[in-house]
């Protein structure tokens, strides 16, 4: 009886010692990954790993490093923290899936640049976009249709559009995240106020609903003041009225 224990509580430390030196390489190879997702120059193990390159929907990141947290386990969840070398991209934070397969997040920061974001997004004017987004996020926490808690905040560095109407430097627009009743909530504002956004966004299932007010700069270029008449006559305070609704592409 006292071999058997013995031999049990071998083979226990043995599955584990397996399980912790397991290559990242092979259990990635045989994962089924979305097609948003590729990965390329896999190397270390399930615990603590690297890859070379890391695509997220056609935006990819550099040297992204990764390291579980064993003790989490002990609480149902996987945990780990993330981390990519700082270049035109960056990716950073603290994720966990429950064994429900929720995700809740924590300290996470990303930048990108925008225009590959919004290729192929249908804009109300047809534009080219340039700058980066900057988003960090203090807390989210999965659920329906898109969150349970949302603490945040997003940021369109050195904003630029050039369209029909001409070529615009917007300087930053900033928008604080939130979640209201599962929905993804944005209050969006830009700084300094050369187009006077005061904009609310709301992310609800698969629709869409931006509305609020813009009030373009005394200082601003003529053709941008003139571009404002495609949202219809101002108030009389100067501000012209902005709503768009719709659905996110597939």
């Amino acid at each position: 009886m006292k071999a058997a224990k013995w031999i049990g509580l071998g083979l226990v430390f043995f599955l584990v010692a397996l399980v912790w030196q397991l290559p990242a390489a092979v259990v990635l190879g045989h994962a089924k990954l979305p097609k948003e997702v590729g990965i390329e120059g896999v190397s270390g193990t399930v615990w603590q790993g690297r890859v070379e390159s890391l695509s997220l929907a056609g935006t990819a990141f550099k040297d992204v490093t990764w390291q579980l947290h064993p003790l989490a386990l002990f609480t149902g969840k996987v945990a780990a923290s993330i981390k990519s070398r700082p270049d035109r991209t960056r990716l950073s934070g603290d994720l966990a899936v429950g064994f429900g397969g929720k995700l809740a997040i924590e300290n996470l920061i990303v930048r990108v640049p925008v225009a590959p974001l919004v290729a192929g997004v249908h804009l109300p004017v047809p534009s080219q976009v340039g700058g980066e987004l900057s988003v960090a996020i203090a807390q989210y926490r999965q659920g329906q249709p898109w969150c349970e808690a949302l603490k945040g905040k997003a940021q369109w560095l050195d904003a630029s559009v050039t369209n029909k109407f001409g070529d615009f430097n917007l300087g930053r627009i900033d928008a604080d995240l939130d979640c209201d009743k599962g929905a993804v909530t944005a209050v969006i504002r830009d700084t300094p106020p050369r187009l006077g956004l005061e904009l609310e966004a709301r992310l609800d299932g698969q629709r869409y609903h931006i509305r609020g007010f813009a009030k373009p700069a005394a200082d601003q270029p003529k053709n941008l003041r003139d571009a404002f008449a495609f949202f219809g006559r101002p108030a009389g305070d100067g501000r012209y009225p902005v709503q768009f609704q719709g659905t996110l592409p597939r």
